[in-house]
């Protein structure tokens, strides 16, 4: 999700919290612009507080998405048209006030599987009259009915039309009855096809097969390098265009060498002309399927969604069943297929040292398109320009995704030749340059504004995190532990994902006040790249909520490097004050920077009724996970020494 709070402008400015419900119904260049928009469907919430939001209950959650006629408080939608290039900025779920996300609608995380051969290709529309589960009584039955999800046909608009939005689904037997995975095709698109707004008006301005050089540059560099299949290895090597980061070799690479990738690449635009009839103004409904294929081994899929109301029934043995179904709201995390080759990677014009070095007498090409700005609070997100290839460009931090297995195998091209410019840099960033910004097409029209880049956040799943919360779970699993759940930040700038979980930013308060939601360096700061300022990240903790022999007590795991080692944190505090003791806690951590904590905590919890233990992590042998029977004794420990603390 994005991290710092830019403005949406057509969003509603009327002082009231709205949840972004669905997204969908794509429109040509219409209004002047020479870009697609796409309409976003909003409720507004009845809850007038934004820290209301991350305690809601997953009972009040099925209230706010469903609705019942002569039961439910009746429910407003608004739309809002934006750039469908600015889809990585937003989310099903967000909820925005006055054009500015403040939260976000608590979500359900899940690992989804397409096993060898199986693909997303189970599909309905949303108006489309299905076969109804068993005991149903209530009529035409879809895939969304309105008291699961309301709003999608039951508005005012004349010019917006939902039943034809197409959404995948995926069903998993369980021994209550069956798990149904509802996931709209936008959102396969946004996650493959719209990671970043240039790769996005590439998919939405034309055949991906004309429009792939607005990516990926097919002519040889300067430096003797070229997109191709390796001779000697059979690797893709991929030449990337100047503003696409090298994260995104690995999927440009499917879409453009893997032919089933590069099928499914080709069909959106395939699809939309079918949609409109040929007729340019005519809406069209995404239609992007996964481009990663399941051969070898399952296709993992990391998601976020959100519960819906069940059905219950009886079934033909009189046995009592319970049909779940969730939406899905974002896709956080994919494997990568093994049967791909490694990756070669390079980005045009670099500024990489080739083989041999050329001194020359001139500034570097494209000096004033490299100056870059990082957007912020101030950063207004427009939808009715297009974005001028004469500015400079602001840079916006869309969805989080991860990497669950690693990922592809990388290696950077070098180039044979190259030159060292003496010519000046670009000159300082304007500030007319950058406040509000376009996602849009780039073209040199007066009309349009300055450009904005978003762009996905792509990572490695960070194995601390991920090992910590699997052995957990493996405890209640074994009935150890009663419960396990995630303890989500109050305020939406404490928060960011992190292995597809939101977790809690190591951010000072004052930062956090001010709306000064980059980090700054220091402990609390991780770079995805060494000392780049363009791919640093809060440091962040995994907060965890436990129930062990009827007490609750918080579990703080710190996220680290493979060099890091830091101890686990666990406190327990009476019910009344847990989040401020989380709070402090984390405050504590970040001024001792991880170390000593055991000496460090006592300070920061003075005067309260808090206490604290500390863990170290100590693997199981043959196992990635945590020794069962070293924690075991460790909550068995601390369950004693922390008995005087009122629960």
């Amino acid at each position: 999700m994005p991290n710092y709070q830019e403005f949406l402008a057509p969003l509603p400015l009327d002082g009231r919290l709205w949840l972004v419900k669905y997204i969908d119904q794509f429109h040509q260049k219409e209004r002047g612009s020479g870009t697609v928009s796409v309409n976003v469907l909003l409720q507004c919430l009845s809850i007038t507080t934004a820290d209301q939001i991350s305690e809601l209950e997953p009972d009040e959650i099925k209230s706010i998405l469903g609705f019942r006629a002569g039961r439910d408080a009746q429910q407003e939608y608004a739309f809002a048209r934006i750039f469908a290039s600015s889809l990585v900025t937003i989310s099903i779920g967000d909820v925005y006030c006055d054009g500015v996300r403040v939260a976000q609608l608590p979500a359900h995380t899940a690992l989804l599987s397409l096993l060898p051969g199986q693909s997303d290709s189970l599909e309905f529309t949303i108006g489309q009259p299905i076969s109804a589960p068993y005991g149903w009584q209530g009529g035409n039955y879809q895939i969304l009915n309105a008291f699961e999800f309301s709003g999608l046909y039951h508005h005012q608009r004349d010019n917006v039309n939902l039943k034809d939005s197409r959404v995948v689904v995926l069903h998993m037997r369980t021994t209550k009855g069956v798990d149904t995975y509802v996931i709209p095709r936008t959102t396969i698109f946004k996650a493959f096809y719209a990671c970043h707004s240039d790769i996005a008006n590439a998919f939405l301005s034309g055949p991906w097969s004309d429009k792939l050089e607005n990516v990926i540059m097919l002519n040889e560099t300067s430096g003797l390098l070229q997109t191709g299949i390796d001779d000697v290895t059979g690797g893709w090597n991929v030449v990337l265009r100047r503003d696409i980061g090298r994260q995104f070799a690995g999927l440009l690479a499917v879409l453009y060498f893997d032919p089933y990738g590069r099928a499914q690449a080709n069909a959106i635009h395939t699809q939309s002309i079918i949609d409109r009839k040929r007729k340019e103004l005519e809406p069209w409904y995404a239609s992007a399927r996964i481009p990663y294929q399941a051969l070898r081994e399952p296709l993992k899929l990391r998601i976020k969604c959100l519960p819906l109301r069940s059905w219950y029934y009886k079934d033909e043995e009189e046995q009592n069943r319970e049909d779940k179904k969730y939406f899905v709201t974002e896709i956080t995390g994919t494997s990568w297929p093994s049967h791909y080759p490694v990756i070669g990677r390079h980005s045009e014009n670099d500024s990489e040292p080739g083989k041999s070095i050329e001194n020359v007498d001139s500034p570097p090409p494209f000096s004033r398109s490299q100056a870059v700005k990082l957007s912020d609070q101030h950063t207004v997100i427009r939808s009715d320009i297009d974005a001028s290839d004469d500015t400079s460009k602001t840079k916006i931090s869309g969805v989080s995704s991860d990497w669950l297995d690693g990922g592809p195998t990388y290696v950077n091209l070098l180039k044979e030749y190259s030159k060292r410019h003496a010519g000046r840099p670009a000159g300082p960033f304007s500030e007319e340059d950058g406040r509000e910004v376009s996602t849009g097409v780039r073209n040199r029209s007066k009309k349009s504004g300055p450009r904005g880049e978003a762009s996905a956040i792509m990572r490695q799943e960070n194995d601390r995190l991920k090992t910590m919360l699997d052995s957990l779970l493996r405890l209640k699993d074994s009935y150890f532990l009663t419960s396990v759940s995630l303890v989500k930040p109050r305020r939406d700038g404490q928060a960011e994902t992190r292995n597809g979980h939101q977790c809690w930013r190591f951010i000072d308060d004052a930062s956090l006040k001010a709306g000064k939601l980059r980090p700054r360096g220091g402990w609390p700061t991780i770079y995805d790249r060494p000392r780049d300022r363009h791919t640093a990240h809060y440091r962040t903790a995994l907060v965890l909520k436990l129930e062990f022999k009827e007490e609750f007590y918080h579990w703080i795991e710190i996220e680290a490097r493979t060099s890091d080692t830091y101890k686990s944190v666990l406190i327990k505090a009476p019910s009344s004050g847990r989040i401020a003791a989380i709070e402090k806690a984390l405050s504590a951590i970040a001024l001792a920077e991880g170390r000593r904590l055991d000496e460090r905590l006592p300070p920061a919890f003075e005067g309260d009724d808090i206490g604290f233990q500390t863990y170290e992590h100590e693997k199981e042998k043959g196992s990635p996970l945590l020794s069962e029977s070293k924690l075991k004794d460790f909550f068995l420990k601390s369950a004693i020494r922390l008995r005087h603390v009122a629960n």
